[in-house]
């Protein structure tokens, strides 16, 4: 019985690890991912949240870079459905230029405040 709490244990921690380097993208320089980030906040510009009752708003955005340096937006990281849309409108297929990425998945972390 020990023995099969062991096996699960060590396969939860093994399929945990595996996601969590699926998600990394180790391969790209900190300098592109910083100005990756810094393009996609100008994309973004000031959603209207305090005509929402929103003050402020952090969301995890999760996103692919396709080949194409194309962003689409795979999690919005928000339960607020303007934001939510608001996000995906300004960001789906838009083309991050000048930019040296690796196609894959990317994570930022974006936090809103009402003007």
């Amino acid at each position: 019985m020990k023995t099969v709490k062991l096996l699960s244990c060590l396969l939860g921690l093994f399929v945990l690890s595996l996601s969590n380097t699926a998600f990394a993208n180790d391969g790209d320089d900190p300098e592109e991912i910083s100005n990756l980030r810094s393009k996609i906040v100008k994309l973004v510009d000031a959603p209207a949240l305090g005509e929402y009752g929103i003050s402020k708003a952090e969301v995890k955005l999760k996103f692919y870079i396709n080949k194409e340096n194309e962003i689409v937006v795979v999690d919005s990281g928000t339960n607020n459905n303007y934001l939510d849309s608001f996000l995906k409108a300004r960001l789906n297929y838009q083309q991050i230029k000048g930019a040296n990425l690796k196609a894959g998945i990317y994570n930022i972390k974006i936090t809103f405040k009402a003007s």
